[in-house]
């Protein structure tokens, strides 16, 4: 395989550029959409776990198994939505900073002051860098 796959060969690329890593990255967030979406139905509504890999195929384009294997992990893994949840609440905690520092935002200086808090739950971050009862949590 070796003599197939060369690094110094122009064709192989090793790491994703441009256009590719757009889509790379878009699919991994269709993926964490689709995961969202499955998850609320098989415990809130009545999605089954065949509707659930059904739903993986047809709006993550995912093969038969890596769908089952997502189906069947968001029927019993409680943390499945842990991941996307959280990247809400800290996308409108960045929404809202920005809208009360106005023209002071800087991405840099958010970053700076949200880690510089250590690990803190995100209603304390909230506090923290907005004053008050810092608002919702999610929209």
């Amino acid at each position: 395989m070796g003599s197939l796959l060369r690094a110094d060969d122009d064709r192989v690329r090793l790491r994703p550029t441009g256009s590719q890593h757009q889509l790379g990255q878009l699919a991994e967030a269709l993926i964490r959409l689709v995961r969202f979406i499955v998850c609320i139905k098989l415990h809130a509504e009545d999605m089954s776990v065949e509707q659930g890999v059904r739903y993986f195929r047809d709006e993550a384009f995912m093969e038969e198994g890596s769908a089952r294997r997502e189906a069947e992990r968001g029927a019993f893994d409680p943390t499945y939505l842990v991941y996307t949840v959280g990247k809400l609440m800290l996308l409108k905690l960045r929404q809202d900073y920005k809208a009360q520092q106005g023209k002071a935002f800087n991405l840099r200086s958010f970053h700076d002051t949200l880690l510089a808090q250590g690990t803190a739950p995100f209603w304390l971050h909230r506090q923290l860098m907005l004053g008050d009862d810092g608002g919702d949590l999610i929209e």
